[in-house]
């Protein structure tokens, strides 16, 4: 999963402001959902890698993004286990969405404000 999605927005949005954002939340609801993969924290060492925003915070990120997911119904897999298994789980859900196929849906357009 993205941490710079969209999709993943009230996510981060909420570990900023400790609140959810009626705008973020707003645009979440117009973007298109594919299946997310999260990868659980327990068996995965963290690293750092300059855009996360540390470990200290990782239970809880995931812990979120999984309370998110399930709240809004939203298509995911868990990968879990050793780095071969999720591989392979990861690599096969992506294989089962290319081979589905994809249609663009239409563009976010601004929403005014009355």
């Amino acid at each position: 999963m993205s941490g710079t999605a969209v999709r993943a927005d009230p996510v981060a949005c909420w570990e900023r402001l400790e609140s959810r954002s009626p705008s973020v939340e707003l645009v979440h609801t117009r973007a298109r959902h594919e299946p997310w993969i999260l990868t659980d924290t327990a068996g995965g060492p963290f690293e750092q890698d300059g855009w996360r925003d540390g470990e200290s915070i990782r239970e809880w990120m995931s812990g979120r993004f999984r309370e998110e997911l399930s709240r809004r119904s939203l298509p995911h897999l868990i990968v879990t286990g050793a780095h071969k298994d999720r591989m392979a789980a990861a690599t096969g859900a992506i294989n089962a969405l290319i081979s589905e196929g994809w249609s663009f849906s239409d563009p976010l357009t601004p929403l005014v404000h009355q």
